[in-house]
């Protein structure tokens, strides 16, 4: 991490990883990261330590409850909704420890890597378990009664599971895979989101982030480029990846797949035609926009028949990776979430009148929030956002 991007980050009150049978020191500490994704259950944490400690020799790999890091980092910034100081608190498993070493001053340091504790419970639990006329959202909420998946992640946060609604079915969960592969996979098959953040974890239907389905846009968290203020919560410092405006989005035409249906022992004829599913995903720059610019038909066929929610979730998750930008903004614990759909106001060209006052009208718009990649360094704090278009307020 480049210490200039740090330039916009917020103060931190505090920032602390313990162990159970180890202490790390403040001045030990180099950088941490804690990543995000609203397509992923799985939360990630790397952090960098050098060895004034002699970690290596203290660090246990034979008992899973040794290898716990807790982080605590505690926000100068009051959160509106507590009244208090924003906290963040959640235990992590340690995964992998590098050994990084530095050739000039000969000093030894350590990357270590995490997942989050819930996602490693899953990731290496194996066992086999039949379900009758059950949904996907019925056996997530199983899965965490069963595992106490509650009893893992901080008093603060929430599990919320909404309804997957496909048809009810009978589902094996075989003995071969662990439940975390089980529950992305089926997730995938149904058209389903199950993913977490800071604030807990959510289970929900692709509908659900259709356009007329999301919250509007809160103005007061506008991401901002131009700002004067030292103070503004969602500055952006940077933009380190490039906005794709480049809608023509290649895909293949529409498709016919056969497949068999084993309740009467025939062959179902499915056609999906991407056009449709865009136009039921609705996003609002449709009419200037193309998802297919193919012609013909393509033929294919399956074991098992396709759902229109599995595609319609894959299209959409297509159209937002291909319109996407990747914003470096200042740090804030309770201000920003997940799949929060958010204005973006950058700076327009500055050889024009419209460029000054207006900003930049072609980029400018409502882009939902993908992943957040939280970012400390020495006490500061940033955010890596990445977000997807999801329309555009201004004529281009």
């Amino acid at each position: 991490m480049k210490q200039n991007l740090f330039d916009i980050g917020s103060e931190l009150n505090s920032c602390k990883i313990t162990m159970p049978n180890f202490d790390f020191l403040a001045e030990s500490l180099f950088d941490i990261e804690i990543k995000w994704n609203f397509n992923e259950l799985q939360s990630e944490a790397v952090f960098t330590i050098n060895d004034k400690s002699d970690f290596l020799q203290s660090f246990k790999t034979y008992k899973v409850e040794d290898n716990i890091v807790k982080f605590y980092i505690e926000d100068k910034r009051i959160d509106p909704n507590t009244k208090k100081n924003s906290i963040f608190e959640k235990p992590y498993v340690i995964t992998q420890i590098t050994e990084v070493k530095d050739d000039e001053s000969k000093n030894k340091s350590y990357q270590i890597k995490c997942i989050d504790q819930v996602s490693y419970i899953l990731k290496n639990t194996y066992f086999s378990k039949g379900y009758k006329n059950t949904k996907l959202s019925e056996i997530i909420q199983d899965l965490f009664t069963k595992y106490k998946i509650k009893d893992f992640i901080s008093k603060e946060s929430e599990i919320k599971i909404n309804d997957s609604k496909e048809i009810p079915k009978n589902l094996v969960i075989p003995s071969h895979i662990s439940l975390y592969d089980f529950l992305m996979y089926q997730c995938n098959q149904e058209g389903y989101i199950l993913y977490q953040d800071k604030f807990g974890i959510y289970g929900k239907h692709i509908s659900e982030l259709y356009q007329d389905k999301l919250n509007k846009v809160d103005v007061t968290k506008t991401f901002k480029q131009d700002v004067d203020s030292p103070a503004y919560e969602f500055k952006i410092g940077n933009v380190t990846g490039s906005f794709n405006n480049n809608f023509l989005n290649l895909e293949n035409p529409t498709t016919i797949t056969y497949v068999y249906n084993p309740l009467n022992k025939s062959i179902i004829e499915k056609k999906q035609n991407f056009n449709e599913i865009y136009s039921k995903i609705n996003f609002a720059n449709s009419n200037e926009s193309y998802i297919q610019n193919t012609t013909g038909e393509n033929y294919n066929v399956a074991e098992v028949n396709l759902s229109d929610d599995s595609l319609i979730k894959k299209t959409y998750l297509n159209y937002l990776k291909n319109n996407k930008a990747d914003l470096i903004i200042t740090g804030s614990l309770a201000g920003n979430k997940l799949l929060e759909l958010r204005d973006i106001q950058l700076i327009g060209s500055t050889n024009t009148t419209d460029g000054l006052t207006k900003g930049n009208e072609t980029l400018n718009g409502n882009y939902l929030v993908l992943s957040i990649s939280d970012k400390i360094l020495n006490n500061k704090f940033i955010q890596n956002v990445i977000v997807g278009r999801i329309n555009n307020t201004n004529k281009k």
